[in-house]
């Protein structure tokens, strides 16, 4: 037998079997019995069982193991090698592009920011983009209307902020109608939304935030009073918000801490998270936010909620 002739066969076979082969090693070494021994009868029966009690002797995965023990059966340590890249390679391939895809069109953090064109809103714009402005994070103003904020390191993340435009002819509306336009149009579903505007800005805000919302920061005044009307429009919603002042010396912590943890791909558990909040905001007004696990309110209407959804179903 000519083992160096046989290379091209085995190369074929394989890649064949990587190809077609969905599914565990039991799978993968039933099509292997099929091929090697009843079609194309590389090997009998008996000796094919042996590789196997073989493989079952070694540690790892049984098919790969038992693919390269068959190449070099038949065409020696090129076999093996050859046999083993073969069935490797489409999954490697496989899970690449499905990988590319999930990263382009899959469900990943995107975070919208409503900001108002009041002179607080123009005045503390600035400094929410400079927030961003390290090698973390990549900023394109290029839309008149709108700034996006994307990581450049880490987990693909996103934030979207409408620019605050002159709110005395409604531009800052336009401009925040426009964003959100531009979202559904490419099917960028917002789970965290931020609120920056005064306490009459938030009803805005609410109306128009996602309903996918997971994380809700109310950083306006009296925000933790908009609970209702927040899981009215949200209901799976975390809700961060104040009940007296807001201001931008908690508020722009959060919203830097928020997009490190997302961009980091770290879980967000509340309580280390506000304890590492605490520790980066030097205003007492602090104490005046209340975060979603010690918001009673609102854990008190999804126990409501829950509890009468569970008596209809009855």
């Amino acid at each position: 037998m000519n083992k160096q002739n046989n290379l091209g066969e085995v190369a074929r076979l394989f890649f064949k079997l990587g190809c077609i082969g969905f599914g565990g090693p039991a799978v993968h070494i039933a099509l292997m019995e099929e091929e090697v021994v009843r079609r194309k009868k590389w090997m009998s029966p008996q000796h094919f069982l042996d590789l196997v009690g073989a493989t079952n002797l070694i540690p790892g995965p049984n098919s790969t193991e038992m693919t390269m023990h068959i190449g070099y059966e038949r065409s020696g340590w090129k076999g093996l090698v050859v046999a083993g890249c073969c069935f490797i390679f489409p999954a490697v391939i496989i899970t690449a592009v499905f990988a590319w895809l999930y990263q382009q069109y899959g469900q990943l953090p995107q975070v919208q920011l409503f900001i108002y064109g009041d002179k607080d809103g123009i005045g503390v714009f600035p400094g929410l983009i400079s927030m961003f402005s390290n090698a973390n994070w990549k900023i394109d103003g290029s839309n008149k209307q709108w700034v996006t904020v994307t990581s450049a390191k880490g987990r693909p993340v996103s934030l979207y902020m409408n620019r605050p435009l002159p709110e005395e002819n409604g531009e800052d509306a336009k401009a925040q109608e426009a964003l959100c336009g531009y979202l559904v149009q490419n099917k960028i579903v917002p789970t965290v939304t931020i609120n920056r505007g005064h306490s009459y800005n938030a009803p805005y805000t609410i109306e128009q935030m996602s309903t996918a919302s997971k994380i809700v920061f109310m950083g306006s005044c009296g925000g933790y009073r908009m609970i209702h009307d927040i899981l009215q429009k949200a209901p799976d919603a975390h809700i961060i918000g104040t009940k007296q002042i807001a201001d931008a010396p908690v508020n722009n912590p959060f919203l830097k801490l928020i997009m490190e943890k997302l961009r980091t791909g770290s879980n967000i558990e509340w309580i280390p998270f506000w304890h590492e909040l605490d520790g980066m905001v030097t205003d007492k007004i602090f104490e005046d936010y209340v975060p979603p696990h010690k918001n009673l309110g609102a854990l008190f209407i999804k126990a409501y909620r829950m509890a009468m959804e569970e008596k209809e179903s009855e």
